[in-house]
């Protein structure tokens, strides 16, 4: 076997690249393992002189003589990376993993670079957090400082608008809260009602400092009718920011009635 790890250093993370090509050791070899190694060789001397296109040809070269091992393939990869063909670096990385799973995690960490040079964050994220719960603390430490950098993840859209309805039906056993033995004839403080609430409210100019808001509620007693409530406002607000407060004001008006008759203005 030609390509056993000898060393590998993961370098420039503050540029987002993976790391140096593998070195080999210097076992003996067949003849055909010696074809290997021979390219294997010069492409470490193409890579050290930023040949990378050269360093491409002679570690392909290296996996076609039966080079053995993740080595010549994982420089492949790197190759392809510092070529600047991050997708052929992605499918190159993935495929090492798969082969050699003790290359798992780092094929997962350079993966999630390559994914992340093609603007592909969010699939980056499932590569690099594969990657950050490796054994390997060298590799996970790479892998959660990369996590770290990223943007975070695109919130739900939503309305800036907030909206609200509420709706009800029930008994009022006491209407009125008296003592129902008071009341005359024919009258009851028991009844059936329904209900209703409405709210809307958000900015109405696009620095979003002016709010506007309404609301409503509407409560029906079918047996007392003297005790219906309608109460309807509306607001508007201005908001300025003044060192660590927020200072609002603004205009608000509002009704309320019980029974048809007005019981409250503002």
């Amino acid at each position: 076997m030609i390509c056993r790890v000898a060393r590998c250093l993961l370098l420039l993370l503050a540029a987002g690249s993976v790391g140096h090509v593998y070195a080999q050791d210097g076992a003996r070899q067949s003849s055909a393992e010696s074809v290997a190694s021979g390219h294997f060789a010069a492409g470490n001397a193409a890579f050290e002189s930023g040949d990378y296109q050269a360093a491409l040809t002679e570690f392909r070269a290296a996996i076609d003589a039966g080079a053995e091992g993740p080595s010549a393939y994982y420089n492949e990869a790197v190759c392809l990376y510092r070529l600047g063909d991050f997708a052929a670096a992605g499918r190159a990385f993935r495929a090492l993993g798969t082969a050699f799973p003790q290359m798992r995690a780092l094929a997962d960490y350079n993966l999630g670079l390559s994914l992340i040079h093609q603007n592909e964050i969010e699939a980056a994220r499932e590569p690099l957090q594969r990657a950050a719960g490796s054994s390997d603390e060298s590799i996970a430490m790479l892998a959660r400082a990369m996590l770290a950098r990223l943007s975070p993840a695109p919130a739900e859209p939503r309305s800036e608008w907030l909206r609200a309805l509420d709706l009800g039906v029930g008994q009022d056993d006491n209407v009125a809260l008296i003592d129902p033995l008071g009341l005359p004839a024919g009258q009851s403080t028991d009844s059936p009602f329904s209900e209703l609430s409405f709210y809307a409210g958000g900015p109405i100019t696009a620095a979003g400092r002016w709010d506007l808001s309404a609301n409503a509620y509407l409560l029906d007693y079918a047996d007392a009718g003297s005790f219906d409530q309608t109460v309807v406002g509306v607001a508007a607000r201005f908001r300025q920011t003044a060192g660590d407060w927020v200072v609002s004001a603004g205009p608000r008006i509002g009704r309320s009635d019980i029974g048809g008759d007005g019981f409250e203005r503002y």
